[in-house]
């Protein structure tokens, strides 16, 4: 029981009656009920004044903090996949090199932006692991440059993300969407992964660092990309289908 419902029994238990100056006769039982019901009407006013408070509200265009969250990923992850696209198919060195720092600050800026507003992923620990072994994975190709086309090829994870973004941001379910992000969704999350974790394995096997310390960052990154990868699909209800209800 509140301070409140303690007052009113309070009140209840020591009632005593007097005559106004109308001589009215006036109970202090009914004036603490009174005042009880006031002190309540006039919270619920300051909460719905106040928005409703909790329920993460609204910012900009109306977006609430997923939506938000995903309008910036959508404004720069096309780009990244474009980007990641072309290294992968043309090789080019200078291209590689600045697509893997471009990374990296993208994942920096990301978690950060998570990490001030968890409720602006479905799933924030998640996203933040994915993001934490995703750096180390891409300084691979910082530190062995001659590997840098296949650690820029995993920007090429992007393209399904932009996708599924999309999808959860404008919520369009049409046929030909549909079918467009399962097709998306199994080559890049079923078939484009598991092949840049085991090329990347090769990588570290002919590199020999699979037993000494400049292999740890890659291989934690290639764990955890897995492990990150599996639970994704595991949640895919939960990261696919995302609906704002008003």
């Amino acid at each position: 029981m509140g301070i409140e419902g303690i007052d009113a029994s309070r009140s209840d238990s020591t009632s005593t009656s007097y005559n106004d100056k109308g001589g009215n006769r006036i109970s202090t039982r009914s004036m603490a009920k009174a005042k009880l019901k006031g002190t309540k009407g006039s919270g619920a006013e300051h909460k719905s004044e106040g928005g409703g408070g909790g329920g993460g509200g609204e910012g900009w265009f109306g977006l609430d903090p997923v939506r938000q969250h995903d309008l910036v990923n959508l404004i720069i992850m096309p780009w990244i996949a474009l980007a990641s696209i072309f290294t992968t198919i043309t090789a080019h060195d200078t291209s590689c090199n600045v697509l893997i720092r471009i990374l990296i600050c993208y994942m920096v800026f990301d978690a950060g932006y998570i990490a001030l507003d968890p409720s602006c992923v479905p799933s924030a620990k998640l996203v933040l692991f994915h993001h934490f072994v995703s750096i180390l994975g891409l300084s691979h190709g910082i530190r062995y440059p001659t590997s840098n086309r296949l650690v820029a090829g995993y920007g090429l994870i992007e393209i399904h993300t932009s996708f599924m973004t999309f999808r959860r941001l404008t919520g369009i379910r049409s046929q030909w969407s549909e079918f467009w992000f399962q097709v998306v969704t199994v080559l890049i999350r079923l078939i484009c992964i598991p092949v840049l974790v085991f090329v990347g394995l090769k990588d570290l096997w002919d590199r020999q660092l699979f037993l000494r310390l400049d292999g740890v960052p890659p291989m934690a990154a290639m764990t955890g990309l897995s492990i990150f990868n599996i639970n994704f699909m595991l949640k895919r209800r939960k990261m696919f289908n995302y609906s704002h209800t008003a």
